[in-house]
């Protein structure tokens, strides 16, 4: 990460951290329109302070995101090519988590200028100025899931607060089923 990029899961820490001493959150409307309660609230901002704690945390510079990205593409494919879905599947089924929590986070913006240079997708100016930090939080501590949350800069002080949390089921070995994940879409502004 370059010199002058942010630290998102520190942002996140502190804007966090700051709300739990010194605000007292309002009721808001979650995204089924059901009213959310400020101790609901507070104990998300426990909850994803407790994890953040609790986590390994992977700061990817660009060259190792980049070399993830290429890794990738090589099980997966290039967009163009069409293989077989199992045989992804296979592959991230095998891979150990070195602890229950992780936290990987990587320069989107960065990434994606590295994609359109080796020529696997395309972005104008404007689209890559929208990409910033990102970062994804591994859960695998329930015997019965693992759990993937997103988070997203928009700037150096705001986040999107995981707008969409990937559940995957677990088989009887424990390793990820992929014929039984589900989108959650949750969707907080900070």
């Amino acid at each position: 990460m370059g010199t002058n990029a942010m630290i998102l899961y520190k942002t996140i820490a502190l804007k966090f951290g700051h709300c739990l001493e010194s605000e007292k959150p309002e009721s808001m409307a979650g995204l089924d329109g059901q009213p959310v309660l400020p101790e609901d609230i507070r104990q998300h901002w426990k909850s994803v302070l407790g994890d953040l704690a609790s986590a390994r945390i992977y700061l990817l510079d660009h060259n190792a995101a980049n070399y993830l990205d290429s890794l990738r593409m090589d099980v997966q494919g290039m967009p163009w090519e069409d293989r077989p879905e199992s045989d992804i599947q296979g592959y991230v089924r095998e891979v150990d988590f070195p602890r229950d929590l992780i936290w990987v986070e990587y320069d989107d913006r960065k990434l994606w200028e590295d994609r359109v240079a080796r020529r696997v997708s395309t972005q104008n100016e404007e689209e890559l100025n929208n990409r910033r930090q990102r970062g994804f939080l591994f859960d695998n501590r329930s015997p019965d899931k693992l759990t993937v949350c997103l988070f997203s800069a928009f700037t150096d002080t705001l986040f999107l607060d995981a707008p969409l949390v990937l559940e995957i089921s677990k088989d009887k070995d424990g390793r990820p089923d992929f014929s039984n994940t589900s989108w959650h879409p949750r969707v907080r502004t900070y």
